[in-house]
């Protein structure tokens, strides 16, 4: 059973590998490629002062026979610098070291190094044991129990590169990227490469191995923001919902003011002449009761 390839295991991986095996691998992982167009790239497919750095697929390499074309992140273009820095020198030493098999007849002469214009002038198996090397190293050594090769493979590098750029961008530019032939020419009628350029960019930080983590730590962070910020908000329409009632009752009296000016007044003056006026009328239309002048009583003496 093949374990997932996510981004701490891929980044557990890489810290095990030499210069070449990380060019080679983030260049994978953040491309799309199949292992085999990768290791036929030459200088003249790449243009690293592109931005993204992009990359033509000969149609001669692929495995529809089509051509196209990919990015690689900023990532594994920082990798792939400084793998051009040591190239030449691996390949004297590869071409040295390889000199005993040739004179012994186990291995043919390998091409001149100025001949070679390949960006990984390696062959497969050189690159499948830079990855099982890895795996050793870093521990990750469990293996499917119906075939016994390890569950780690190079291929779930693609699988990677379209789980991860799936959440960022349309499904059928990661599809075109990768060369499926279905997407192959409907996502070039549909999509500029400068279009597809500025897609990959959107979605270029769920490829990469290292930042992700900051970049998960930082998406925490403003998810916690989010949250307070939204209590901030609930609190506030709260207060201005309060507000507005508040408000409305100071309507309704000001239009019961603008109905009965006179009130005002009383408000004022309660001693003045309309109070005056008004609590005197019901006094004036009261009836009033004479009651008998009481006479002093006389006792006989």
């Amino acid at each position: 059973m093949e374990r997932d390839l996510d981004h701490d295991t891929l980044r557990m991986l890489v810290q095990h590998m030499d210069i070449k095996g990380k060019a080679l691998f983030l260049t994978l992982a953040s491309s799309g490629m199949r292992i085999g167009e990768a290791l036929a790239l030459t200088f003249d497919d790449i243009d690293l002062e592109h931005e993204p750095v992009f990359i033509q697929i000969r149609g001669e390499n692929t495995k529809t026979g089509e051509q196209r074309y990919t990015f690689i992140s900023s990532e594994a273009k920082e990798a792939l610098v400084e793998w051009l820095k040591v190239r030449e020198a691996y390949m004297i030493q590869a071409k040295n070291k390889n000199a005993g098999f040739i004179n012994h007849g186990f291995s043919g002469p390998r091409p001149e190094i100025s001949c070679d214009a390949r960006i990984f002038p390696f062959a497969m198996k050189t690159a499948q044991d830079s990855w099982t090397t890895a795996i050793k190293n870093a521990g990750a050594k469990e293996r499917d129990r119906s075939t016994g090769r390890y569950s780690l493979h190079i291929h779930q590098l693609r699988k990677f590169f379209r789980s991860q750029l799936a959440l960022a961008i349309p499904v059928d530019i990661v599809e075109y990227l990768m060369g499926h032939s279905g997407y192959l020419t409907d996502a070039y009628r549909r999509f500029t490469k400068k279009e597809v350029a500025e897609y990959y960019l959107k979605g270029e930080y769920r490829l990469s191995v290292h930042a992700v983590k900051e970049i998960n730590r930082m998406e925490g962070e403003l998810k916690h923001e989010l949250q307070e910020q939204q209590k901030t908000i609930v609190h506030l329409v709260a207060q201005v919902e309060r507000y507005e009632r508040e408000l409305e009752s100071l309507r309704g009296f000001m239009d019961a003011v603008a109905r009965n000016p006179d009130v005002i007044e009383r408000a004022r003056n309660p001693e003045g002449p309309l109070n005056t006026v008004r609590n005197a009328a019901p006094r004036a239309g009261r009836k009033i009761q004479l009651q008998p002048t009481p006479h002093p009583i006389i006792h006989p003496q």
